[in-house]
């Protein structure tokens, strides 16, 4: 169960840092996001460190019984190994078109805000 709180320690403050850089970043963000898919080099370099970082998150920690905060660790955990193989498997215009399919631009600070509760939450819970 250490390993459950390190993780909600580890994503929490993630969470919470990058959404108050995207809070803070808005303009700048969403050209990341925008450009993002036209890179085929970066968007292999994240889709592979995300399987890795996925990968290791589901070999170490695949515990959907161990209570809440493991549950969402672990789901976390096979969403990140999702997320990297979509990556590396995408074909051309694939990121464009899930990109303007999450309409992130207008869901921006939604998203953001999510984000944030969500590592509040986390980081919370895994310091308690």
């Amino acid at each position: 169960m250490d390993l459950t709180y390190f993780l909600a320690q580890f994503f929490g403050l993630m969470f919470i840092i990058l959404s108050v850089a995207m809070f803070l970043n808005k303009s700048t963000m969403l050209q990341v996001f925008n450009d993002f898919g036209n890179n085929k080099v970066v968007l292999f370099i994240t889709g592979f460190l995300t399987l890795i970082l996925g990968l290791a998150m589901v070999l170490s920690h695949n515990l959907w019984s161990d209570g809440t905060l493991a549950f969402v660790i672990t789901l976390l955990g096979w969403l990140t190994l999702l997320k990297g193989i979509i990556f590396l498997f995408l074909p051309k215009g694939g990121y464009e078109k899930i990109y303007k399919g999450l309409y992130i631009g207008k869901n921006y600070y939604l998203i953001t805000t999510f984000l944030l509760i969500l590592g509040v939450l986390l980081a919370y819970f895994g310091f308690a």
